[in-house]
C-alpha cells in the first residue's frame, strides 16, 4: 500500500516547546465507500500543536494516500488548525473524509465516527 509522511515541525515540535496532540483513524470506520470498495486497510495520523490546534505533520498508509497528503501539505503551509480542516467541505462518500474525521476526532468533534 501507499505510505507517506509529512513531518515538518512534528519531528521537532517537542524541541521547540510545543505539546503535540495526535489522532490516528483507520479507513474502515470513515464511510460506506471504504467498505463497499474494500478499502478498509489503511490509516491517517495527524499531529497537532495542542495549544493552538495547528497541524504539525501527518502520516498515511493505505489506498490513495498519495492523493490525501496534498490536503495536509496545503494545510501545513497555510498554518491551518484542526477546526479549519474540519470545516473544509469534503465530498461524501470519499476517502478524503479521513483527513476531516481525524482532525475532528483529535478534538472530540468527528462527524461520522
Amino acid at each position: 500500500p501507499e505510505q507517506l509522511e509529512r513531518k515538518i515541525e512534528a519531528l521537532f515540535g517537542k524541541r521547540w516547546g510545543k505539546v503535540e496532540k495526535e489522532m490516528r483513524i483507520l479507513y474502515g470506520g470513515i464511510n460506506s465507500q471504504t467498505v463497499t470498495e474494500r478499502l478498509t486497510e489503511g490509516l491517517v495520523k495527524l499531529v497537532f500543536d495542542e495549544e493552538y490546534g495547528e497541524i504539525l505533520g501527518a502520516a498515511m498508509v493505505g489506498a490513495e494516500a498519495t492523493e490525501l497528503i496534498a490536503e495536509v501539505c496545503l494545510a501545513r503551509k497555510l498554518e491551518a488548525t484542526y477546526e479549519e480542516l474540519l470545516q473544509t467541505v469534503h465530498a461524501h462518500p470519499t476517502l478524503s473524509e479521513a483527513v476531516m474525521e481525524a482532525a475532528g476526532e483529535a478534538y472530540g468533534e468527528a462527524l461520522n465516527i
